[in-house]
């Protein structure tokens, strides 16, 4: 997979759900190191360290370096919006 915005399934204890995973470096904040983060909709239990399965749907887009954290959380919206469209 390459780096960017995706449309996504996951499975969390046997239920799926909706979401959208980002790959890269997190350019907006100075990452060093790539990383894969998903987003889970509707779901607010604490799972770091556990495993989950990602099923993908749709690409969105690349990676992109913003003007900020405020200028990132408008985009991270609207690629809701734009994943829920595959989902």
């Amino acid at each position: 997979m390459g780096d960017g915005i995706y449309a996504v399934y996951t499975t969390i204890e046997n239920i799926q759900y909706k979401g959208m995973m980002s790959i890269g470096f997190r350019p907006t904040i100075n990452g060093k190191q790539r990383v894969v983060e998903v987003n889970v909709f509707e779901f607010d239990k604490e799972i770091y360290g556990e495993k989950i399965q990602v099923f993908v749907k749709k690409y969105l887009r690349p990676e992109v370096k913003f003007n900020g954290l405020e200028e990132l959380k408008m985009q991270l919206h609207l690629d809701k919006v734009e994943s829920l469209k595959y989902l």
